[in-house]
């Protein structure tokens, strides 16, 4: 007879087999692990793509070295965003510094942020999911994806 709390713990051990999470685990001699991405902004609405293929998003970080706060907006797209009419999933303040020293964001999703037809962005001045105000040079994200 099996007491209780080992069945729990059978459960558990059984359970955290079949995340879908542990799937994803790299495994010994694979090349695994997120990938890099990199954008400076420019003095536009941004749009962007990063990945035209389903795919998860691990890692934010957003560095805004002017003194106006944007926005960084998501989208499930494989095609570049129109940033005032395409399906906002996402918005994220990216905040400014006091006299121009730099603020922003770091954002880690260790399970990650699915997206399942492509990564893509915008960096605008508003916050409405139909803004389509140009965000000025000075924005600097990275992010991890897979």
């Amino acid at each position: 007879m099996i007491f209780p709390m080992k069945r729990i713990l059978l459960f558990l051990v059984a359970l955290c087999l079949a995340s879908p999470a542990l799937a994803d685990q790299p495994t010994a001699g694979s090349l695994a692990g997120a990938l890099p991405y990199h954008y400076l902004s420019g003095a536009s609405t941004n749009g962007t793509t990063v990945v035209a293929r389903p795919g998860n998003v691990y890692s934010i970080v957003a560095v805004n070295t002017t003194t106006t706060l944007y926005y960084l907006k998501f989208y499930d797209t494989s095609s570049t965003p129109t940033c005032n009419s395409s399906t906002v999933v996402q918005t994220y303040a990216i905040p400014f510094g006091a006299s121009s020293a730099g603020g922003g964001f770091a954002l880690s999703l260790p399970v990650g942020m699915r997206f399942d037809n492509g990564i893509s962005f915008c960096i605008t001045g508003g916050i409405a999911d139909n803004d389509n105000t140009n965000a000025a040079a000075g924005v600097s994200l990275s992010l991890t994806y897979r």
